[in-house]
């Protein structure tokens, strides 16, 4: 054993895995690995530090996957929420956060139109930075 109990690395592990299984298309596999991973930052580092953030992301990116929207909603808005206001984030991660919640608008449209999901799409496409020299956000994936 190289960590005690409670150490950040066992959370960056899980995080690590479950962001390995979401680039497989594995959202089933990564969802439990990221719902470890966050209470393990948020006891080592508290709830408010960037990485439990990314470790909500990748569990709201998972439930997305998994249309479980509601769910990915609201993990989501927590960790962008966390990017907004903690010190020291990297600038990507609030970008990427504003992206996903984007993503996740644009499905939850597709299966419930006329609800205003398409308006928070737009709200949330709006946030992202512009690509260089070109004053248009950039376009969600």
């Amino acid at each position: 054993r190289l960590f005690p109990d409670g150490h950040p690395s066992g959370a960056t592990d899980r995080a690590n895995l479950g962001r390995l299984y979401l680039a497989r298309g594995e959202a089933a596999k990564a969802l439990p690995v990221y719902r470890e991973a966050v209470p393990l930052y948020e006891r080592s580092l508290g709830a408010a530090a960037w990485p439990s953030g990314n470790a909500r992301m990748g569990m709201g990116r998972a439930l997305a996957a998994l249309e479980r929207y509601a769910e990915a909603e609201a993990e989501l808005l927590v960790a962008h929420r966390v990017f907004t206001a903690a010190q020291g984030v990297p600038a990507k991660h609030v970008a990427r956060c504003s992206e996903e919640l984007a993503k996740l608008y644009e499905a939850w449209a597709r299966v419930s139109p006329g609800r205003g999901y398409e308006g928070r799409a737009a709200e949330w496409k709006a946030k992202l930075p512009a690509p260089s020299g070109t004053g248009v956000p950039a376009p969600v994936r």
